[in-house]
């Protein structure tokens, strides 16, 4: 007599559901843990704006010592910080499938050059010497340009801080296998063990250096992820005593055709005798309006009305017509979404541009926003500079309106 080729028909249907169901609690504790990580990256955004955004202007202002030296330290322990929630956002992005890429042929000398002089202060300070080969010119990849800069820098940053006083830094480039260019950072740092080169790229992993190298144990790891999401590979060749050579490979690809590059836009904003220019607010938080406020000293040719909420921001925007609204996207009354909505859809009020700027730094939330109608999403906290500059780009494309003379704040 033959055995049933199942003698316990249930046992495939059970396991079916049992995987089923461990499929659907891992995805909800992803999604529980995708959330924390968004709710605490907006609550710490909020007020980091506002201190590194006042610290920023006790430099700005030219104070004195020892004024300008505690400004100093806000500024690098907040960038300290937002570098740690930038690393983690990014790599919840990577793992729930979220993280946008923009692929394009990226010159991978330029990107390499720019990353060295971003980061050459540094060597100089422990006279470390970074030199770039010529292995990498002409040549291009296919790559996301900010993550590609972004993976250069984490690596040769680690490449500087782990090197040994007078050291060297060497960035080279040749062709790998399948058609990939392979970049290579080379250190002349202390090395790291083959067994445990393969710790390095996960998350946290610092290798008994905590507390002697300044850094969290992320960038590795996701440099490895943003690397291998770009359709690239990324390793080590290290031994104690000898350096450490990171590499990566991209896929190579033909140079884009060159074109004209735009103008940048002129402005004169930093003149007082410009036509004047208003721009509305609308934000409930305190501090970022007072630092708003501030910041737009610097452009006296723009006078700053405010709202604190979504309801008074629409009837602001109807009373005053601004030039350009900034509009925080989380509001006690209502969603920032339906502000935009709102202002969007009104034939008075839809032609007026319209910058979202909001510590919600989600690619959903960003995609929304530019989908209802934003010209540009700025994530806060945003650097002082950088910040006068988009709104001298923004105010720059935009012909002075007749309006009502708006209340100065």
């Amino acid at each position: 007599m033959t055995a049933p080729a199942n003698e316990n028909p249930s046992l495939g249907g059970d396991l079916e559901v049992q995987v089923s169901h461990a499929h659907a609690a891992a995805l909800r504790e992803s999604g529980a843990k995708s959330e924390f990580i968004t709710a605490m990256s907006h609550e710490l955004r909020t007020p980091l704006n506002a201190m590194l955004g006042f610290a920023e202007l006790i430099q700005l202002s030219g104070a004195e010592a020892p004024v300008s030296e505690y400004a100093d330290a806000i500024l690098k322990a907040g960038n300290h910080l937002v570098g740690i929630l930038n690393d983690v956002l990014d790599l919840s992005r990577i793992e729930a499938g979220r993280l946008a890429l923009h692929l394009e042929p990226v010159p991978v000398a330029e990107i390499v050059e720019e990353v060295s002089a971003l980061l050459r202060p540094l060597a100089a300070s422990r006279s470390i010497t970074v030199t770039v080969g010529s292995g990498l010119d002409g040549r291009h990849v296919r790559a996301d340009r900010q993550r590609l800069g972004q993976v250069l820098v984490n690596i040769l940053a680690n490449a500087i801080k782990y090197n040994s006083d007078g050291g060297s830094v060497t960035i080279d480039g040749a062709a790998g296998p399948d058609g990939t260019l392979r970049i290579e950072i080379t250190d002349t740092g202390p090395g790291i063990d083959n067994a445990e080169s393969i710790r390095l790229f996960q998350p946290f992993e610092r290798l008994g250096s905590a507390g002697r190298v300044e850094g969290t144990g992320l960038g590795l790891a996701l440099s490895q992820r943003l690397i291998e999401a770009m359709n690239g590979r990324i390793g080590v060749r290290s031994s104690r005593g000898n350096g450490a050579t990171f590499w990566l490979e991209l896929d190579v690809v033909q140079a884009p055709r060159e074109g004209a590059a735009p103008p940048a836009p002129a402005s004169d904003l930093m003149r007082a005798d410009t036509p004047p220019r208003t721009i509305l607010y609308i934000e409930d938080t305190e501090s970022n309006i007072r630092l708003v406020a501030r910041m737009l000293d610097m452009r006296p040719s723009v006078t700053l009305v405010t709202a604190v909420n979504g309801t008074d921001g629409i009837a602001a925007a109807h009373e005053h017509m601004p030039d350009l609204i900034l509009l925080d996207m989380h509001l006690p009354d209502i969603d920032g979404l339906d502000v935009l909505s709102a202002l969007r859809e009104d034939s008075a009020t839809s032609s007026i541009p319209i910058a979202a700027l909001s510590a919600d730094a989600t690619q959903q939330r960003i995609d929304a926003a530019l989908a209802g109608g934003a010209i540009t999403y700025i994530t806060k906290p945003v650097p002082v500079k950088v910040f006068l500059a988009r709104v001298d780009e923004l105010l720059g494309r935009t012909p002075t309106r007749s309006r009502v003379s708006p209340t100065p704040l």
